[in-house]
């Protein structure tokens, strides 16, 4: 019986000759081999399914700053790559935004790749098969042979694994540090050498770089060496190798210090986001994912905000504000979150809690639960997360019930190392927010006692123990029925018009114009009170010239409620607002000069879109008392860019009738009623501005160019000199008054004004 149950959970009897022996090797050899080949053929047909995807060569959010970062590193830009918002890459002047090991990961992929995205998907897919073999040598040396293989074989199909390795995330590559800690770790436990001991803090490291969260294993992985080496040596000694893993650790981290010093002033661990990563995840209004509802500290909460954040809270505050101040400033806010209100504080850490073990994929970046189910390749692989877990709390209980007397040996020293690290980590993501992507590296922890429950399992059966297997199977089934009971509710509404909009928005981007309609559509379908999605289909109706249609999806959307009126401004400003944003800049620049001619010369800028654009806005005006301010006011630059003076003058009007103190837009009725000849109405209206703005130094300039325009000199150098009272700095005034007096500069002849 004991050599069976030996062979079945440790893959080999005792006393296997060397021929034996080598056979095994052989077979696991080749057992191993199958077993990549199946790996790699689910990663090249997830892969070509991934080239399909609009994210494929267009990521977004986490992945696109990873993507500019590694580029900028290696210059392989795209031709039509747009750099990030700070940039090409990481500032030089701030500490880190992400931890810094998997950008760099992938820029040596694209430098091996020649920047190409399907090389650095499959690189990392790649990655994810040597995970597989280094999950097969830890299994084989603490579990035995069938485990290891079991393991192996989780690593290879498990469709969570594969999903992430088609990610520009640092999923996989957390994963490789990880694995390659604890076969150091392993190593040093066997071979009694220091210098495992050294690279095992080396690799952790690295492992801190790519995830800093597990830094809070650091600690425990060193006072577990010291505690085996007092064991062992009884003797000072025992403090070496937990020295040399911490000196191990420093070097491998000393180079990301080093780099945040000199860039901030600061000894910045890791990435400054600590501190706003914990608000996000304690305060009234977080929810357990990542959420912000805050923007009165500007920004959306993002790493890439800090530095906006930093500004927009110095000047709140008063202060220059570090790295470590706005870290801290947040830290603090949530530390008096949960001291003034610890039962809703408590009860959001049991919400986190249960949502990181439960049975959805919460959404971050993307929504994993529809990516998966909308996969004809990872739809199609049995198993989920649930039944991942009942495997790993049925292996953990018998590993632990039966290795029970041996605990304290070296032998069981390192499986239960593995469990407190699976523990560390859900720890250490708890007190911050959650979703799929943290929770993603534990797989190969859970899928290596899940292989060693199984087989355990097996041997009872074996063994004839019929009864035990039977109370297993049955404790199995009921583990897995809790582990699949939503505890949070999931809202599956939400994700499908997530996933659809964020995919509409996507294809829009790379041009896709059709395809970003379908996915709007959809949208919609999934929830009919998706404001955004009602304007992003009707503006890619319109640009696919599909305007009939367009107007259609805006009056549609007034069914969702009277709010929904707005889709008429949303999509008629989209055409307009750029037209608009020519015009006020050139007016900015020099309002005596404006309107300015490239702009009304006829057919220029005379698009449909445009035309449409309008259209939408007149609509708008007509259904939405509310909006019409705004309404004439894009009406007017609009007929003003098309160089439809007279459409545009009374558009100004009635801007000008429903906002007496908009003193742009009345500066610009004004310039335009002096273009049409029709000056005295343009004092006019310049002078009731006055009269609710008397301090307007740009106000009195503009009558002054009125004034001008009417031959009327003396009156306008008056109103120039009162502009220039009230702002001294007012350039374009005095240049004006000067020109008005005849005290011009020499430079500045008849000829050269003319």
């Amino acid at each position: 019986y004991s050599a069976r149950m030996h062979e079945v959970v440790q893959g080999d009897p005792p006393g296997l000759s060397g021929d034996r022996t080598r056979r095994r090797i052989e077979i696991d050899a080749f057992v191993l081999g199958a077993i990549l080949l199946i790996g790699a053929g689910l990663r090249c047909a997830y892969l070509h399914e991934l080239e399909q995807s609009p994210y494929f060569s267009l990521p977004a959010i986490d992945p696109a700053f990873h993507d500019d970062w590694a580029r900028a590193l290696t210059g392989l830009y795209p031709a039509d790559a747009v750099p990030g918002q700070y940039g090409p890459g990481q500032p030089a002047n701030e500490p880190f935004m992400r931890p810094p090991a998997y950008p760099h990961f992938l820029a040596l992929a694209y430098l091996l790749t020649r920047g190409s995205y399907l090389g650095a998907y499959a690189a990392q897919m790649g990655l994810g098969l040597v995970n597989a073999v280094l999950v097969f040598f830890l299994a084989r040396r603490m579990f035995g042979r069938a485990p290891a293989i079991l393991s192996a074989f989780g690593m290879a199909v498990y469709w969570a694994l594969i999903y992430n390795e088609g990610e520009l995330h640092a999923v996989v590559l957390m994963i490789f540090f990880a694995l390659l800690l604890f076969l150091a770790l392993q190593q040093w436990l066997f071979a009694h050498k220091s210098g495992w001991g050294f690279a095992a803090g080396v690799v952790m490291g690295l492992l801190a770089l790519t995830g800093p969260v597990t830094l809070a294993f650091l600690p425990v992985a060193a006072l577990w060496m010291g505690t085996l080496e007092w064991r062992r040596l009884r003797s000072r000694r025992f403090l070496v190798a937990p020295a040399l893993f911490l000196a191990g650790y420093a070097l491998g981290v000393l180079p990301a210090q080093a780099r945040n010093y000199w860039a901030s002033g600061d000894w910045v661990i890791m990435a400054p986001v600590g501190g706003i990563n914990f608000f996000i995840g304690n305060n009234p209004k977080a929810t357990g994912v990542f959420s912000w509802d805050y923007p009165e500290y500007g920004g959306n909460g993002a790493c890439y905000e800090f530095i906006e954040m930093r500004h927009v809270l110095g000047k709140k505050l008063g202060r220059t504000m570090s790295v470590r101040d706005l870290s801290d400033f947040f830290r603090d806010k949530a530390l008096d979150y949960i001291r003034e209100r610890p039962k809703d504080a408590l009860r959001l850490t049991l919400k986190k809690a249960l949502m990181f073990w439960g049975p959805v994929e919460w959404r971050h970046n993307k929504a994993v639960e529809l990516d998966r189910a909308h996969s004809a390749v990872l739809s199609r692989i049995p198993g989920d997360f649930p039944a991942l877990l009942t495997l790993f709390l049925l292996g953990s209980v018998l590993f632990i019930g039966q290795e029970r007397r041996r605990l304290a040996d070296r032998e069981a020293a390192l499986p239960l190392l593995l469990l407190v690290f699976v523990a560390v980590y859900f720890l250490g993501y708890v007190p911050f927010f959650v979703n799929a992507q943290f929770r993603a590296p534990l797989a190969p922890f859970l899928i290596l006692f899940g292989a060693y429950g199984l087989c355990r399992v097996a041997s009872f059966g074996m063994a004839r123990r019929y009864v035990l297997a039977a109370g297993c199977i049955a404790g199995g089934g009921l583990a897995y029925a809790v582990c699949s009971f939503p505890f949070v509710p999931y809202d599956a509404q939400d994700d499908r018009c997530f996933w659809h909009f964020d995919r509409g928005l996507s294809f829009s981007k790379l041009g896709k114009t059709q395809d970003a309609i379908a996915e709007y559509r959809g949208a919609i379908d999934a929830d009919p009170g998706c404001f955004a999605a009602y304007t992003n289909l009707a503006r890619a109706l319109a640009l696919d010239g599909q305007y009939d249609a367009a107007m259609s999806v805006c009056e549609q959307a007034r069914s969702a409620g009277p709010t929904f009126d707005w889709t008429y401004f949303d999509v008629g400003d989209k055409f307009v607002q750029p037209f608009a944003k020519a015009l006020d800049d050139a007016f900015a620049k020099d309002p005596a000069a404006w309107p300015p001619a490239l702009l009304t010369e006829p057919g220029l800028s005379a698009t449909r879109e445009v035309a449409f654009g309008l259209a939408c806005l007149r609509r708008f005006s007509e259904i939405c008392p509310e909006g019409r301010r705004a309404a004439y006011q894009a009406l007017a630059k609009g007929y003003a860019a098309l160089g439809q003076t007279v459409d545009a003058i009374e558009a100004y009007a009635q801007a000008a009738a429903l906002c007496p103190t908009c003193q742009t837009e009345r500066m610009q009725f004004a310039a335009l009623l002096c273009a049409q000849k029709r000056e005295d109405e343009a004092i006019s209206t310049l002078r009731e501005a006055l009269a609710a703005s008397p301090d307007s130094a740009s106000l009195q300039a503009a009558l002054g160019l009125a004034l001008v325009r009417a031959n009327r000199a003396e009156d306008a150098a008056r109103a120039f000199r009162r502009a220039l009272a009230l702002d001294p700095e007012l350039a374009w005034a005095r240049e004006q008054l000067i020109r008005v007096e005849g005290n011009r500069p020499q430079a500045a002849t008849e000829s050269s004004w003319r």
